[in-house]
């Protein structure tokens, strides 16, 4: 097929590895949009696996690559993709999407189509025996080391690096950034709390699952002492710098359904600060009697609660890119969508974000028809 092609975003001249032939590569983004139709005849994976970039290693030819091939005949693009992904690393795709294409144009004027496709994927091995018997290994890199483990540093290489490199880094960069945002706070708030009763961290904070400015904080103390100490905390906290407002919640006089279906016997103090960048912060302090064994911040029971504190990387990164989809949607609900989007991946075992957004609106269209929860 000739090239019809016109305003590549990149376009680059080499030669075959397989023949030395002269050819041109052009590349065309496809992020944020749909695959054209053409006659495609390969698609190669740019694969995250807990953070990683997956390589294949061909033992039988010594060529490292990144997985895909040839699409065969009666194959649509999908189906091809997790075929080769499978075939080369044992893996599974559990969420992807085009990044670009590649028209490799030879000397004559012909070209082949050639699709380049992030992924998230799971149940990758260190080494498979592909289709024809040869031996494939695999191997897990940087995406900063990329293009070096590719042999591909040309200016397309550069381009897909800079397409994919957000969707490797912005998860767990995006939670340590807020840990260090929170912990600058936390070294005022802490020691002030810690003169009260025994501290317990708990909910996206502690389980490195945050994707906003929101810390929930437990404070376990003696029953006789929490609503006199309520006072003073309060007053503490004042004191800080760049307090922002201080509400509270009497949650034992009242048993108050709150956040999501949790009755909680505690005083609520909902601290709002700025840091010295300017960013607002919520902070809910839960001051709890610490005798009350069955009472505590989070709905869940002992066995989902050590489920969520020892779940993978992937449920981790699946359940934040889940609460910022869900939020950019207007579906987010405070403390009812994260609870139930825990008990959806943890529990029920939903593995994509497009899986869990019909629940996600069920969840929003039970609360307006209930009007006992209408209005919180």
């Amino acid at each position: 097929m000739k090239n019809k092609n016109i305003n590549a975003d990149v376009v680059f001249e080499t030669k075959s590895n397989y023949d030395g032939e002269k050819i041109k590569l052009e590349w065309y983004d496809l992020v944020g949009r749909r695959i054209p139709k053409k006659e495609w005849r390969q698609v190669h994976i740019i694969a995250n696996y807990n953070g990683k970039v997956v390589f294949v290693y061909f033992e039988k030819n010594k060529m490292t690559h990144i997985p895909g091939g040839h699409i065969e005949s009666g194959e649509d693009i999908e189906t091809a993709m997790r075929r080769e992904l499978a075939e080369e690393t044992g893996g599974l795709v559990l969420d992807w999407e085009p990044i670009g294409y590649q028209a490799r144009i030879d000397s004559k004027g012909d070209v082949d189509y050639q699709l380049r496709v992030y992924a998230k994927v799971t149940g990758i091995k260190e080494k498979s025996v592909d289709y024809d018997g040869g031996i494939v290994s695999t191997n897990l890199v940087d995406i900063n080391e990329m293009l070096k483990a590719w042999g591909w540093e040309n200016p397309i290489g550069e381009r897909i690096v800079d397409l994919v490199k957000e969707k490797f880094i912005k998860v767990d960069d995006g939670v340590n950034n807020l840990k260090k945002e929170a912990g600058e706070l936390l070294k005022t708030v802490q020691p002030l709390l810690g003169k009260y009763g025994e501290l317990e961290f708990v909910g996206s904070f502690a389980w490195g699952t945050m994707y906003d400015r929101d810390v929930d904080i437990s404070v376990w103390m003696d029953n006789d002492k929490i609503k006199s100490s309520q006072q003073k905390i309060i007053s503490s906290l004042l004191k800080c710098r760049n307090v922002y407002e201080i509400k509270t919640r009497d949650l034992i006089s009242y048993n108050t359904d709150f956040k999501g279906g949790r009755n909680l016997k505690c005083i609520l103090i909902m601290l709002k600060m700025f840091n010295d960048e300017g960013k607002l912060w919520n902070f809910d302090i839960c001051l709890f009697d610490k005798a009350d064994d069955n009472n505590n911040a989070m709905p869940f029971d002992k066995e989902t609660l050590q489920k969520i504190e020892t779940m993978s990387i992937e449920q981790r990164n699946l359940i934040i890119d889940i609460k910022r989809t869900v939020t950019d949607a207007g579906l987010y609900l405070k403390g009812r969508s994260s609870v139930d989007i825990y008990k959806k991946v943890i529990i029920e075992g939903v593995r994509t974000v497009a899986e869990y957004m019909p629940m996600a609106k069920n969840l929003a269209k039970a609360k307006v028809d209930n009007p006992k929860t209408r209005n919180k």
